[in-house]
């Protein structure tokens, strides 16, 4: 058991883990403005449509979710072509830095 599942409850690291309860994700930036004589950290008003709330771990996994959807994650098979290449790659710039080893 690491860290993060010994201070999270039981619910929130089963199904997506523990990163929608740590907030993982795209952040928007909070603004500081004045109210009522103190400073405030709030969201943009323009923002406001797309803000999720820090409780609402459901809308926060389906957005890690659709982000990976985005991103297009390669299958096992083009991970393993990717990392084949790198190495072929590394492999022949040391041959024509270093020849004669």
């Amino acid at each position: 058991m690491n860290v993060v599942t010994r201070l999270l409850p039981l619910t929130q690291t089963l199904g997506d883990g523990p990163y929608p309860a740590l907030g993982v994700g795209l952040k928007r930036w909070r603004v500081p403005v004045r109210q009522n004589g103190r400073w405030r950290n709030v969201i943009l008003q323009a923002d406001l449509g797309v803000w999720v709330r820090h409780i609402n771990l459901a809308a926060i996994a389906a957005r890690t979710a659709e982000l990976e959807q985005l991103l297009g994650l390669p299958t096992p098979e083009e991970r393993r072509a990717g990392i084949a290449a790198v190495s072929e790659s590394l492999t022949t710039a040391y041959s024509t830095l270093y020849p004669k080893l």
